[in-house]
Formats: structure tokens, C-alpha cells, sequence
């Protein structure tokens, strides 16, 4: 599978793109017996799209808040580098 990405910190944008390709996914099974499949990319789909918005706060907390230590930490948890 030539997307596929192991263990890796995606960003907003790459969020936002595996959750839209999760959900065009879903909605292409027309297959009865991949209902549970179906499921289960769409709940991924909006896992991946919660997890992008709590991304985007969270930038956003760093770049706004007057805690120099608690902005370090915090840009340290969404840093693509860990």
C-alpha cells in the first residue's frame, strides 16, 4: 500500500486528507458483508478529523497563551518531530 504510514505524526492537513480518503472509502463498499468495514472507516474517518481539530486548538493555545513553559510542552506534543 504505497499511502501507508507507519507510526507517524501526521499534521492538520494530512488529518484532514486521511479522514476525507477514509470516508470517499466508505462510501464506495456497496458490498452488504463489508457493513462492519464500512463502520469501522467511518468512525476512523471522524477520529482522524477530531484528532485534526484538537491539533489546531492546540497550535493555537501555543501561539496565544503568555506561558512561555506551558507553550513549549504544548508545541512539543503536536511538533511533527516529537
Amino acid at each position: 500500500m504505497a499511502d501507508y504510514v507507519a507510526s507517524a505524526i501526521l499534521d492538520t492537513e494530512q488529518l484532514n486528507g486521511l479522514s476525507a480518503r477514509l470516508t470517499d472509502h466508505a462510501d464506495g463498499i456497496e458490498d452488504v458483508t463489508a457493513r462492519a468495514l464500512e463502520r469501522d472507516l467511518r468512525t476512523a474517518a471522524r477520529v482522524a478529523d477530531e484528532h485534526a481539530s484538537w491539533r489546531s486548538a492546540i497550535a493555537e493555545i501555543t501561539t496565544t497563551t503568555s506561558d512561555g513553559a506551558a507553550a513549549r510542552v504544548l508545541h512539543k506534543l503536536i511538533a511533527k518531530e516529537g
